[in-house]
């Protein structure tokens, strides 16, 4: 018998549903490693329960405090003064182990509080509402003047502490966000941009404010709902913040990589396909220009979604769309390009590719197909053009070039591969063009 798994010790048990449970100890049979314990459940009701340390799939869930799961000997112990609103930096636990971790965060969470610190690093977990109070504009300057023991853990301090090291030291900073989906990495690094620009020369200053207000273009091109995240980053992005020698924010630069190209063709249900897409469809007059029509059914969008993304409509989204871009210089003209090219995506998912009657071997656009009339007209086409890049491909030997054409199945891969392609410069394109405003 371990001599700390003694009657009255303070505990926590695995739980299949709830993962960790806080519990009492009872009593250990004698030559065993049968604990007896009082468990108190989600609800607040106890039950007593025995936890074997012997049993493969105890010791499966156990793995987590640290140990391995051959070497478990004792429950992870509960932390005592912990307090109503937990602890607010945990390294100062006593016991540091999964269930702690777990059960700190949620104390805290459940105060509203979504921050907590681990020493250097400052964990966040998705309060999934607005908490005005704790981002007011007295927090911004709050954060940058009193020192960061003397203040509640808060993604400020990250920042804060990332813009005078580079100052004081003279060297590059970075600050990395990570998590899984739906965690709030998206808001969190808008959050840290934000107060990194209203410290460093004020939300009034032009260029810091067209920094700030056209990051949401990159999220509707490269955004979309899942089933876990109603914004969801689909691509990769680094974003650089650029100071002068006395800390003033002059610019910004933003890498982007691996973006989901399968996500233009297709995706399961709920989920969406890119906010652009269904923004453009929902642009009222614009959208008969572009022969779109909301009731219509596209293959890429599949069942059309009507649900709210951080409670605006796909109406209200586009209306933001347009503002944006005319902030980096991109006129209605412009503009009506970019849609036109997007339309034109969503029309390529609807074109009707047939076998050739005269040659199975061979496929061809429907005659008459109303899809690619739309595509051609939007993307400035020829119908000989749409028909050869679909339905052939070229093939080169020594020096020779000469086009092979394609059965339907092929074809209609061609023309997913297509959409991706196009939907990829578009995504690069628009990155490149906020680089350089």
């Amino acid at each position: 018998m371990s001599l700390e798994m003694v009657p009255g010790a303070k505990c926590y048990v695995p739980d299949e549903k709830d993962v960790w449970l806080p519990a009492e100890v009872i009593g250990q049979k004698s030559g065993t490693k049968e604990i007896t314990c009082k468990v108190w459940l989600v609800d607040g009701s106890t039950e007593e329960r025995v936890v074997d340390l012997d049993d493969k799939k105890t010791r499966a869930m156990m793995s987590g405090k640290g140990e391995s799961s051959d070497n478990v000997e004792t429950l992870p112990f509960q932390n005592e003064n912990v307090g109503d609103e937990g602890i607010e930096d945990m390294i100062t636990l006593n016991y540091l182990h999964e269930a702690a971790i777990l059960y700190n965060v949620k104390t805290r969470f459940l105060k509203e509080l979504p921050y907590t610190y681990t020493g250097d690093i400052c964990i966040a977990v998705n309060p999934y509402k607005r908490l005005h109070d704790l981002y007011a504009e007295e927090q911004h300057i709050r954060y940058l003047n009193f020192p960061r023991e003397e203040l509640p853990p808060h993604v400020y301090a990250t920042s804060v502490a990332s813009y005078e090291n580079m100052k004081t030291a003279g060297r590059n900073q970075s600050i990395l966000v990570s998590g899984e989906s739906g965690a709030g990495k998206t808001e969190t690094t808008k959050i840290l941009m934000n107060h990194l620009a209203t410290i460093a020369g004020g939300m009034n200053d032009g260029t810091i404010k067209k920094i700030i207000e056209v990051s949401p273009l990159l999220e509707y091109f490269g955004n979309a709902k899942t089933v876990r995240n109603d914004n969801s980053s689909r691509f990769g992005k680094f974003t650089q913040l650029q100071f002068d020698r006395v800390g003033t924010l002059v610019g910004a630069k933003c890498k982007t990589y691996l973006l989901e190209k399968t996500r233009v063709i297709s995706h399961e249900h709920p989920e969406r396909n890119y906010h652009i897409f269904y923004q453009v469809i929902d642009s009222g007059d614009i959208a008969k220009d572009l022969f779109l029509d909301p009731a219509a059914n596209y293959r890429y969008i599949g069942e059309k979604s009507t649900a709210m993304i951080e409670g605006q409509s796909d109406a209200q989204h586009f209306n933001i769309t347009a503002d944006r871009l005319s902030l980096i210089g991109f006129d209605h003209n412009a503009q009506m390009d970019l849609y036109k090219t997007l339309a034109g995506i969503l029309h390529l998912g609807n074109i009707a590719i047939i076998s050739n009657p005269a040659n199975d071997e061979e496929s061809m656009i429907t005659p008459g197909d109303t899809a690619a009339s739309h595509a051609i007209a939007l993307m400035g086409l020829t119908p000989e053009s749409l028909q050869k890049a679909l339905c052939s491909r070229t093939m080169r030997a020594r020096n020779d070039v000469y086009s092979v054409p394609l059965k339907k199945e092929l074809a209609m891969d061609c023309v997913d591969a297509l959409s991706k392609a196009i939907y990829s410069r578009v995504f690069d394109w628009l990155v490149n063009l906020i680089n350089a405003s």
